[in-house]
């Protein structure tokens, strides 16, 4: 494998480069990465494990995980993470921060936690040196340091323990961890993407045939449902987006689990660029909120881009409560404590618990703070109101769902 990295390191720090790319070399020679497509256009990709008639096995981010042949619809082999950095890398232009830091981001993603944090410390020295900066880059650069250095003593802590290493028999921490913290089904998805699709924006949306003709025989009366051939037959010709806004004006409620939402609604997927990698970074930690022992708000950190490890945190974040108030408030956007608990404490309506490690998110001057200023637009711009009723019954632990429509106990007055 040939490396062509560019940098202006010193002797030294060509040095440590070299010692770290060695050693992730030496764990990564022989990993086999792959990408399966599944028949449902959801992507999986991780280290080959095993094969046989009936599944293939992946490793990804060290979990195991069996995927049904049935289930697959196409196989391809992928580079190394070696070979993807050297490559990301090269693609950067000298001054490209932002770059930087999402090939940061990638490599923790890949649990490659040693040289994202060389990345990391190369892209510090860039920032204290460069004259303009993208707002909010050092915020988010200084999140991400936390994560990974919070990583790295939980991987030099589990390295001291006694013992020789994992028996067969018995998974690694994180990957207890990955099962403890249950995700939604297809299914539950799905219910999220259709109680948040945006109708005026034309989604991709499949509508089966059978619930068009059984709308068409149950509905026969409502005076929004086409009477006669010629009409219904045109109606079965519009495009789905157009199709599920008669189920949404019937209220029809029992076809919702019969339609597809292609896509992510647009405050889902803002969710899943912007404010999912936060969440991760500030408040995911293993330590903090990022293990199932965790107080009201577990968030699952394994396989971060999955999208049932994205809809499942956004479910927990927008069903979560506590005394002092709602973590997703979309009655009032700048009271969610998804917002009140990133503030410094002076600034806040409801200070986070004084817990150690803590540090606020944004600054304390708010208004210049782009961060702030990113996810409140988000609450108020990229939610529907009021909250709706998704109607699923997913049993994570110890959270407490919030019933909609209801209040908080606390955080009431303006």
């Amino acid at each position: 494998m040939t490396l062509h990295l560019v940098s202006r390191h010193t002797a030294a720090g060509r040095s440590m480069l070299l010692a770290v790319l060695l050693a992730l070399l030496g764990l990564c020679a022989q990993a086999r990465l792959v990408s399966l497509t599944l028949q449902d256009e959801r992507v999986l990709e991780g280290e080959w494990v095993a094969e046989d008639e009936q599944a293939i096995t992946l490793r990804i981010h060290r979990v195991t995980t069996r995927v049904l042949r049935q289930e697959i619809r196409q196989v391809r082999e992928l580079p190394s993470i070696l070979e993807q950095y050297n490559q990301r890398r090269q693609q950067l232009a000298p001054g490209d921060l932002e770059g930087r830091y999402q090939l940061a981001y990638w490599l923790f993603g890949w649990d490659s936690f040693e040289l994202a944090q060389h990345e990391v410390e190369q892209l510090r020295r860039q920032l204290a040196e460069a004259e303009e900066l993208p707002a909010g880059l050092p915020e988010r650069v200084e999140i991400l340091a936390a994560a990974l250095q919070k990583r790295l003593e939980l991987e030099r802590r589990a390295d001291a323990l006694p013992g020789e290493g994992p028996s067969p028999a018995s998974a690694p921490a994180t990957e207890a961890l990955a099962d403890a913290l249950p995700r939604l089904n297809n299914q539950q998805i799905n219910r999220i993407r259709v109680m948040e699709v945006d109708i005026a924006r034309h989604p991709r949306v499949k509508v089966p045939r059978e619930v068009i003709d059984d709308i068409f025989q149950k509905y026969a009366t409502h005076v929004s449902v086409p009477k006669g051939r010629l009409p219904q037959a045109r109606f079965r010709a519009l495009p789905g987006w157009m199709q599920l806004d008669l189920i949404f004006t019937l209220r029809a409620r029992e076809y919702y689990d019969r339609v597809e939402v292609v896509d992510d609604p647009p405050g889902l997927l803002r969710f899943r660029r912007d404010i999912h990698p936060l969440v991760l970074n500030y408040c995911g930690s293993l330590t903090c909120h990022g293990s199932p022992t965790a107080v009201s708000m577990p968030v699952i950190l394994n396989e971060p881009n999955r999208v049932d490890t994205v809809y499942t945190n956004f479910y927990v974040l927008q069903t979560t409560r506590s005394p002092n108030g709602q973590v997703i408030d979309r009655d009032k956007p700048e009271r969610s404590l998804l917002v009140q608990y990133a503030m410094p404490r002076a600034r806040a309506y409801t200070a986070h618990p004084d817990v150690p490690g803590w540090r606020p998110l944004f600054q304390t001057e708010l208004e210049k703070d782009e961060l702030y200023r990113m996810v409140v637009r988000w609450l108020n711009r990229g939610l529907f109101k009021p909250t709706p009723d998704y109607g699923i019954q997913f049993p994570a632990p110890t959270t407490q769902p919030i019933p909609p429509g209801s209040a908080p106990e606390a955080n009431n007055d303006e």
